[in-house]
C-alpha cells in the first residue's frame, strides 16, 4: 500500500487527518491479516475479489454465517465492521483508479450510515492503543519479561501465517512471539499465534514460545492457554498522568 500517497489523495478532497489514519490503519490491518499487498491486489483484479471476500449482507447475518475474512471481529458486530472496511477499500480503489471516487460505498439506510460512524470511531480508538501499545513494548521490552531482546528490526516480521507484532528472543535464546491486542482477546488469538509459533519454528528453527498480551481475555481463551505450556497470557495496564 502507498500510504502516504493515499493520505494525500484523501486530504485533497478535504477529508480530516483523522479519518486518514483511520483508513489507513484499517488498510493495513487488511493487508496484515489478509497477507496481501493492495496494489498487487487492484493490479491482479481492480481488487473484485477481495470485495467480495468483505461481503456480508443482512441475509449472511441472519443466517449465522462465519466471517469470511482473517480478521478477528466479534460475531455481533460482524457485519458493521466488514461494512467499514469495505469503505475503506473502496477509498484506497479509488486513489488506485486515479479518480476522484472512493468515499464510502451507499449506505442503504440511515440507520445504517449511523451503524458505520460507530464503527469508525471505536476502530480508530481501538488501532491507537494497539500501536501504543506495540510502541510502548519496543521502548522497553524489559518491562514485559526481563531478558527479552527485540530480534525483528522494529518492523513487524513476515512469516508465512502472517505479520508478528513482535518477535524476540527470551534469555535462554528461544524465539519468543509477542501478539498485541488492545481489547478482550478472543478465541481467534489462540490459532493466530500458534500459526506464528509454528511458522517461526519452520522457518528459522529453534524452539519457540509465544506472550499474548491484551486488556483481558475470554474465558476460552484462558482455558486454552492452559493446554499450551509455551504459551503465555499478560494482561496490560495503562493509567493517566496530569500535571
Amino acid at each position: 500500500m502507498r500510504e502516504e500517497a493515499f493520505k494525500a489523495h484523501l486530504a485533497a478532497q478535504g477529508l480530516a487527518p483523522g479519518t486518514l489514519a483511520t483508513r489507513s490503519s484499517a488498510l493495513r490491518r487488511i493487508e496484515r491479516a489478509e497477507d496481501i499487498d493492495l496494489d498487487a491486489e487492484y493490479e491482479r483484479d481492480g481488487m473484485e475479489s477481495l470485495f467480495a471476500k468483505y461481503a456480508y449482507s443482512i441475509a449472511d447475518h441472519r443466517a449465522g454465517l462465519p466471517n469470511p475474512t482473517k480478521i478477528d471481529i466479534e460475531p455481533e458486530n460482524l457485519r458493521k465492521y466488514l461494512a467499514f472496511y469495505r469503505s475503506a477499500l473502496n477509498s484506497y480503489r479509488g486513489f488506485a483508479s486515479g479518480g476522484l471516487q472512493g468515499e464510502f460505498e451507499p449506505i442503504a439506510t440511515e440507520a445504517e450510515a449511523e451503524a458505520i460512524d460507530a464503527v469508525v470511531e471505536t476502530a480508530s480508538k481501538s488501532f491507537a492503543l494497539e500501536r501504543d501499545l506495540q510502541n510502548a513494548i519496543r521502548t522497553d521490552i524489559a518491562q514485559l519479561e526481563s531478558g527479552l531482546e527485540i530480534v525483528d528490526g522494529g518492523r513487524e516480521a513476515r512469516v508465512e501465517a502472517g505479520l508478528i507484532d513482535v518477535l524476540a528472543k527470551d534469555g535462554r535464546g528461544v524465539w519468543t512471539i509477542i501478539e498485541l491486542k488492545a481489547d478482550v482477546a478472543r478465541p481467534a488469538v489462540i490459532a493466530q499465534t500458534l500459526a506464528y509459533m509454528a511458522s517461526v519454528a519452520e522457518e528459522r528453527g529453534g524452539s519457540v514460545r509465544g506472550i499474548i498480551v491484551a486488556a483481558d481475555f475470554d474465558q476460552r481463551v484462558e482455558l486454552a492457554a492452559r493446554a499450551v505450556p509455551n504459551l503465555q497470557l499478560k494482561r496490560y495496564r495503562y493509567r493517566f498522568e496530569f500535571d
